[in-house]
C-alpha cells in the first residue's frame, strides 16, 4: 500500500501535470507505438470485450481458433501493454468448452475481482448461452462456479447466445442475448446466482424473454443503472420488414419496468426504411442512456440515440434525440460497435471504417449535445491501421486517467489477430460511464469555499487519485490529503467559478462532484 505522503504527491501531480499530446493520438507508453498485437491460435483470434480491473490491469476476451475449433480466451495486460505473466499461461487463458466451437463475446468484473465471461458454445449441435468465471489472481476457472467454472444454458430447445453480461448490485450475474422459440428469435436475459445456478427469483426460473414482434429480436448490450433499472438494447426485425432499434428496461425480478417507455420497452426506426441495429449503450451520470448503432443507409453510417430516464428521446441531443454521421460519400462505410462516455460527458464510439479497399479501426468523438468534437483526432475522427489489411474495433473502454482503449482484430493476410490500441486523452480526468453502485456521493464542507474544502464520504477511502477540473475541462493545481473517510482539497488562488472534483479509487469506485470557489 502507498504511504499517505506518496499518495499526496501522486494526487498533486494528477492535478497539475498532464501530457500535451492531442486527444486521440496513439499513446506511445502502450507498447511503444500505442498498438499491441497478440496471436494465440492458428486461424482466427478476435477480441470482443474489454474490462478494467480495480488494480487497473486490462482484461480482454474473445475467441481463438486452432485445429479447426474455436475456444474462449481471456488475456490480461499490464498498463504498459505487456501481457501479465501472473495470469494464466504467460498472460492468457484458453478454454475449450464441450466438443464444439465456443466464442467469448463480453466480460464483466465482479466486486471481488473475479472475471465473468459470456458468449456461446455448442450442445448437441445447437449454440447455447454460455458463462464462465475465472479467478482474477491466477486466470484459472473458478471451481466455485457450477463446480467447474462453466455454465451452458440451453433455452427453448433451439439456438441461443449471450452477447453481453453485467453484474447486478445484488451480486447476481445477468447474461443477455437471444433464444430461439419456434421459428423466431426473442430477446433473452438469464440470471445466475454467485454459484452459477439459475436464479429462481428472476423471471421464470432465471430466464426472461421479450418479443417485440413476430420475427427476430436480439440483445446486443446490457447495462445496470440500479437494482430496478436493468437496461438492454439491440434490434427487432418484423418478418418481411427491416430491423429497427429496440430498448427495454426490467426490474430486479425480471418484470418490465413500467416507468420506462411503453410497458418497459420501445422499438423505433432511426433514419427510415433501412436495417438499423443498436450495438451498444452507455449510461450518463444524469441517468440518460446513449445508444450507438449502425445502419445500411449509404448516408447514415453511424447513429447515436439518447434517451431520457423514462425512455423518451432527449430533445436537446442532436435532432430530437438522434445524431447520424456519414463518414464519407458514396462508397465510404463505417460501423461502430462500442460506446463510452467521458467525465466531461463527451461520447466516444469505436468500430471500423473503410480506407480505400480495406478496413481500419475508427473512433469518433461527439460533444455532450451531439456535435462532432473537432478537438479530437482529425476533426473528430481517428483512424488506425495495424497491418495494411482489414482491422476492426469491437469494444471500447476509458481508463481511470482518461486514456481510451479499444480492442478488436487485425488481419495480416493470413489470419485475424487480437488488436488493442490506446489513445491519449489529456483533456479529461477519467471515465464517466457509470453504474450507480460504483458512484460515491460525499458531503462537501464548505461549498462554496475560498481556499480549501473537505469531502466526507460514507466509506473509508483507499489510495484515491484526485483531479480538480475547471469549467474549460483543464486540470488545475491542488493539494490533497485524506484520513479515513475524509478527503481534504486545498486550492488557494483559484478564481471564482465552478469546478469538478474527480476521485478514483483502485476498487473502481469513483466520484465526480461539483464544487464552487467564491472569493
Amino acid at each position: 500500500m502507498l504511504h499517505r505522503a506518496a499518495v499526496l504527491c501522486l494526487a498533486t501531480l494528477a492535478c497539475i501535470g498532464f501530457s500535451h499530446a492531442q486527444d486521440g493520438t496513439l499513446d506511445p507508453s502502450w507498447d511503444e507505438d500505442g498498438r499491441v498485437i497478440t496471436v494465440i491460435g492458428d486461424f482466427n483470434d478476435v477480441a470482443s470485450g474489454i474490462a478494467i480491473q480495480r488494480d487497473r490491469k486490462i482484461v480482454v476476451v474473445g475467441q481463438t481458433s486452432s485445429a479447426g475449433r474455436s475456444a474462449f480466451f481471456v488475456a490480461r495486460y499490464l498498463l504498459n501493454g505487456a501481457l501479465d505473466p501472473s495470469f494464466g499461461t504467460n498472460g492468457i487463458t484458453v478454454t475449450n468448452i464441450g466438443d464444439g466451437d465456443a466464442r467469448a463475446l463480453d466480460v464483466a468484473v465482479q466486486e471481488d475481482g473475479r472475471i465473468v465471461v459470456a458468449g456461446v458454445s455448442t450442445v448437441s449441435g445447437n449454440e447455447v448461452i454460455t458463462v464462465a468465471r475465472y479467478n482474477d489472481k491466477t486466470g484459472d476457472l473458478d471451481q466455485t462456479f457450477n463446480d467447474d467454472g462453466i455454465v451452458q444454458t440451453p433455452v427453448g430447445g433451439g439456438w441461443s447466445a449471450a452477447h453481453s453480461v453485467a453484474i447486478h448490485p445484488s451480486g447476481a450475474i445477468i447474461a443477455a442475448g437471444y433464444v430461439q422459440l419456434g421459428p423466431d428469435y426473442v430477446m433473452a436475459l438469464v440470471q445466475y446466482d454467485r454459484f452459477g445456478e439459475l436464479d429462481p427469483t428472476f423471471g421464470s426460473n432465471g430466464v426472461v424473454t421479450t418479443q417485440f414482434s413476430i420475427g427476430n429480436d436480439v440483445v446486443n448490450a446490457i447495462r445496470i443503472q440500479d437494482a430496478d433499472r436493468i437496461i438492454v438494447a439491440g434490434s427487432s426485425r418484423r418478418t418481411g420488414s427491416n430491423s429497427d432499434v429496440a430498448i427495454a428496461m426490467y426490474k430486479q425480478s425480471g418484470v418490465p419496468n413500467g416507468a420506462f417507455a411503453e410497458e418497459g420497452k420501445r422499438r423505433h426506426p432511426v433514419v427510415g426504411s433501412f436495417n438499423e441495429y443498436g450495438n451498444d449503450i452507455a449510461l450518463q451520470r444524469d441517468g440518460k442512456i446513449v445508444m450507438v448503432g449502425s445502419t445500411n443507409s449509404l448516408f447514415h453510417d453511424v447513429f447515436l440515440v439518447r434517451y431520457l430516464p423514462d425512455g423518451s428521446f432527449d430533445r436537446e441531443f442532436g435532432s430530437e434525440g438522434i445524431v447520424t454521421t456519414d463518414v464519407g460519400t458514396d462508397v465510404d462505410f463505417a460501423e461502430m460497435s462500442g460506446v463510452a462516455i467521458q467525465s466531461d460527458d463527451k461520447i466516444v464510439v469505436a468500430g471500423l471504417r473503410n480506407s480505400g479497399t480495406k478496413l481500419d479501426i475508427a473512433l469518433i468523438r461527439y460533444t455532450s449535445t451531439g456535435g462532432i468534437d473537432q478537438t479530437f483526432g482529425d476533426a473528430g475522427f481517428v483512424t488506425t491501421d495495424f497491418s495494411g489489411e482489414d482491422d476492426a474495433a469491437r469494444a471500447v473502454a476509458i481508463q481511470h486517467d482518461g486514456k481510451i482503449l479499444v480492442a478488436g482484430q487485425s488481419h495480416n493476410g493470413t489470419q485475424n489477430r487480437i488488436a488493442i490500441a490506446r489513445y491519449n486523452n489529456p483533456s479529461v480526468a477519467g471515465p464517466s460511464s457509470v453504474y450507480a453502485s460504483q458512484v460515491a456521493s460525499p458531503k462537501i464542507v464548505p461549498n462554496p469555499f475560498r481556499t480549501s474544502t473537505t469531502l466526507v464520504f460514507e466509506h473509508d477511502l483507499v489510495e484515491p487519485s484526485v483531479s480538480l477540473i475547471n469549467a474549460l475541462g483543464e486540470r488545475v493545481s491542488c493539494t490533497t490529503t485524506y484520513t479515513s473517510n475524509q478527503l481534504h482539497v486545498a486550492a488557494p488562488g483559484l478564481p471564482t467559478g465552478i469546478y469538478v472534483v474527480h476521485v478514483v479509487e483502485p476498487s473502481g469506485r469513483r466520484t465526480v462532484q461539483t464544487v464552487a470557489v467564491q472569493r
